[in-house]
């Protein structure tokens, strides 16, 4: 069973990689840099992402775009529109080239069930982790200001890699303020803040380096 914690982050967790040995149930597809790969149509489709990193974006009537998480190799995604069996203005857009294992979802269901129990969990773990996700994003939006959902955000990114002072977090600071819908001027400001009171060194699409772990989790109020 998965042994991740649900915290405030921007990334699904890779707990799904069990689903390696399930590759032969499901079609190999590739997809090129910024290839849609799932578009929220009624389809029942299950994605596992086997190699690359994937966005899921919510679309907007008049063409705007918000990324709500990002997929690392390991994870799995696509359940929502088949389970619900409704369209969703969301799509699912390949960063680098991903090799992807498409799984027909009614067909995979029974085979869980009944062969697979531990598949079978980290599907309903990723259900229940990208729920957490949303309704964490919703209340840190609504609830806490800028440089609290900056720091949360950054925090969210070291512990999902490691924990480690220095990652590659492979995400611009355009991404993070998009996402948290602040100005890139007002992401500055805090990103500078964050700088002059000693808990960032430096952040950057291939460098995200904090001088002390601890010191980021208290400016992200985590309790």
């Amino acid at each position: 069973m998965c042994d991740f914690k649900p915290i405030h982050t921007i990334w699904l967790p890779d707990t799904a990689k069990n689903w390696e040995a399930l590759r032969h149930l499901g079609t190999e597809a590739t997809f090129e840099t910024n290839a849609i790969i799932a578009d929220g149509n009624v389809a029942p489709e299950l994605f596992y992402l086997h190699k690359g990193t994937v966005k899921f974006i919510a679309l907007s009537r008049d063409g705007q775009e918000k990324v709500l998480y990002y997929c690392p190799p390991g994870s799995i995604f696509g359940e929502g529109p088949a389970i619900i069996q409704s369209t969703l203005a969301h799509i699912y857009v390949a960063m680098e080239k991903c090799v992807v294992y498409k799984f027909d979802f009614y067909k995979i269901l029974p085979i869980l069930q009944k062969d697979h129990p531990d598949n079978m969990y980290s599907l309903l773990y990723a259900i229940a982790y990208k729920a957490t996700m949303h309704a964490r994003n919703i209340s840190t939006l609504t609830l806490l200001d800028s440089e609290t959902q900056v720091a949360r955000t950054l925090y969210g990114m070291i512990i999902s890699s490691g924990g480690n002072r220095k990652i590659r977090p492979a995400i611009t600071q355009q991404e993070i303020a998009n996402i948290l819908g602040l100005h890139r001027t007002t992401l500055t400001r805090i990103l500078s803040g964050l700088k002059r009171d000693g808990i960032l060194v430096k952040y950057t699409k291939n460098t995200l380096e904090v001088t002390n772990v601890e010191l980021l989790r208290e400016a992200a109020q985590m309790s």
